[in-house]
């Protein structure tokens, strides 16, 4: 049985079990922020969230402007995608 080499771990195996919707990337910045690590690249790009986190009826983010996918997938998202990504929430917010 392999070794657990830090407190993310177990909480990562647990949101999986309970959020399956979650991706693993996903898992593991929340676990990173309930741990307080921050990511090894300081160069990230910044996440567009803002703590209000309600999903409107077309599944976009009243908050951030993401969609429900972009949300759940942002952990995992390459650069290019995350700044496509907030070229799509900067047009939804401008629209609204």
């Amino acid at each position: 049985m392999a070794q657990v080499r830090s407190k993310a771990r177990p909480f990562a195996i647990t949101m999986a079990a309970f959020e399956p919707h979650l991706n693993r990337g996903a898992i593991r910045v929340i676990a990173m922020n309930l741990f307080g690590k921050k990511p090894q690249n300081q160069n990230v790009v910044p996440s567009p969230c803002v703590d209000i986190c309600a999903l409107d009826d077309n599944d976009i983010c009243i908050g951030c402007f993401r969609s429900g996918d972009e949300i759940s997938d942002w952990g995992a998202m390459s650069d290019d995608e995350k700044k496509n990504t907030l070229l799509k929430v900067r047009e939804r917010r401008q629209a609204k």
